[in-house]
């Protein structure tokens, strides 16, 4: 049967693709996607192929009530077997096209849910990514500020924080940068330069090494 002769729902002029898209013979959900994105986001490409779904629904319901005579009586009516077949041909025709066709918008349903849920992904990391360069960005300043203060308990609170996210490596980077390369840095000092204020007023190299290796084993047992 030709498909010139399918009765299958237009939909509304509103919807970003045609229906005859779903009848081609080399149909790919993946090329029907990609190119609806390039008119509208994904949001819309879903709720108008979940419109397009409702709509073959009612016409696949339709379909069934309007010959439903026909098709009950067809196995009891022995007399004329070849005029009923051929009567019941084109609704046959047309409830396996619609069949077809609403297999083709579930699928594509799924392809654009799939790629929702990517895109979301995606966002959410970004949101965590720029979450955590804010908090490691104050925290730095914050543990800055307690050494260049001697304050034992901003130290000790940004150190005990930088192990709970696993950053301390990020901590001895700043830790180094900050206190320990500018006296490394003076020839007429350094090994032998005394230690800044701030490292020795604080039991800093304990405290340091507790929660660096309770880090370190956490990274261990997490490899293993």
């Amino acid at each position: 049967m030709e498909r010139s002769r399918m009765n299958l729902p237009k939909g509304p002029d509103t919807l970003c693709f045609h229906k005859d898209e779903f009848m081609k013979e080399d149909f790919d959900i993946d090329h029907f996607v990609s190119d609806c994105r390039k008119c509208v986001q994904l949001e819309e490409l879903r709720g108008d192929l979940e419109l397009y779904y409702k709509l073959l629904k009612i016409a696949m319901v339709k379909l069934i009530n309007k010959d439903h005579a026909d098709f009950v009586n067809l196995s009891t009516n022995l007399v004329g077997m070849d005029k009923a077949l051929n009567q019941l041909s084109v609704p046959l025709g047309q409830l396996r096209e619609i069949l077809s066709l609403r297999s083709s918008v579930s699928e594509g349903i799924r392809a654009v849910d799939e790629r929702m849920c990517k895109q979301e992904d995606i966002r959410k990391k970004k949101r965590i990514a720029h979450i955590t360069a804010m908090l490691q960005q104050s925290l730095g300043g914050l543990l800055l500020e307690g050494l260049q203060t001697s304050n034992v308990d901003i130290i000790w609170h940004c150190l005990r924080t930088y192990a709970t996210i696993d950053k301390t490596r990020d901590a001895e980077a700043l830790v180094g940068q900050v206190l320990v390369k500018p006296y490394m840095d003076e020839p007429e000092y350094g090994l032998h330069r005394v230690r800044p204020p701030a490292i020795s007023s604080f039991p800093f190299r304990e405290h340091w090494f507790h929660l660096v290796q309770a880090d370190r084993s956490h990274e261990a047992s997490l490899s293993v």
